[in-house]
């Protein structure tokens, strides 16, 4: 009889209503840690997705208002260099340099470029580079040759005033002065015999009988595309030295370079 009474308990509605009771018990425990934690799985994957998305479109986001206006640049140059020359010499002693052709050379440039205003802008940069002049000589008797070359390496300062439109693709004017310095003058020269054979001859360095300091104008235009931070630029010059190459104390002609070029380069904008 005690066993069937306790099994009827067991089995009967006061155990399966505490059962269910500790059940709803638990139930409402675990949903209040989850809002009192505010753990919403729903709510935590949209904010994680804004977030990301805000962060990607802070990263790619460029505007051309952050930057200063000023661009630093560096290139090449190529160039077709020659000069004007006058004879001032009482015996025409240099009048075969009358027979003297053209010649190209090479160079680099680097600088800055500083707004001003809206369009107009200052460059002050630096420029390495040479000029020069050929020379050929033929023998129609014996078929002997004699050729040189004469490049004068020279160093400039340029300082000029750059107009230019446009932002992304932007076109460009400018013109200004530079102060220079001669550094020397290589001497290249060579002969071909009789019967054919060419000798070359040691190269020799100048650094004596010229005018070590001129001034030049230099002018041109051309354009710049950029890319956000960086930019490529191509543009033509034109150089004219305005005071004679040679000291006419020890020289007496009246030699003037200059050179129509090339350049092309890179731009870092900041």
């Amino acid at each position: 009889m005690v066993f069937k009474d306790k099994r009827i308990l067991s089995d009967g509605f006061g155990f399966k209503a505490v059962l269910a009771f500790l059940l709803v018990l638990v139930s409402v425990m675990a949903s209040s840690q989850i809002t009192n934690g505010n753990v919403n799985p729903d709510e935590t994957g949209t904010t994680d997705k804004k977030e990301k998305k805000e962060k990607t479109e802070t990263a790619s986001s460029f505007s051309e208002d952050s930057l200063t206006g000023s661009d630093f640049y560096i290139g090449g140059l190529f160039q077709y260099t020659y000069r004007s020359f006058e004879d001032q010499s009482t015996a025409h002693y240099y009048q075969d340099w009358e027979s003297q052709t053209s010649s190209y050379n090479g160079g680099f440039n680097l600088g800055l470029v500083m707004k001003l205003t809206g369009h107009l802008h200052l460059d002050i940069g630096f420029s390495y580079y040479g000029n020069g002049e050929n020379y050929t000589f033929e023998d129609s008797l014996t078929d002997s040759t004699f050729t040189y070359q004469n490049t004068y390496r020279q160093m400039a300062l340029p300082v000029r005033l750059r107009y230019s439109y446009g932002q992304k693709l932007q076109v460009f004017g400018f013109a200004g002065l530079a102060p220079l310095n001669i550094l020397n003058i290589h001497y290249e020269s060579s002969y071909t015999t009789a019967e054919g054979t060419k000798v070359d001859r040691e190269l020799q360095v100048e650094k004596d009988g010229f005018a070590t300091f001129n001034l030049m104008i230099t002018a041109g235009m051309g354009i710049q595309y950029n890319i956000k931070h960086v930019g490529f630029t191509l543009y033509p010059e034109f150089r004219r030295h305005l005071l004679n190459t040679y000291s006419t104390k020890t020289i007496s002609m009246d030699h003037k370079m200059y050179s129509v070029g090339i350049n092309a380069g890179l731009v870092l904008r900041f």
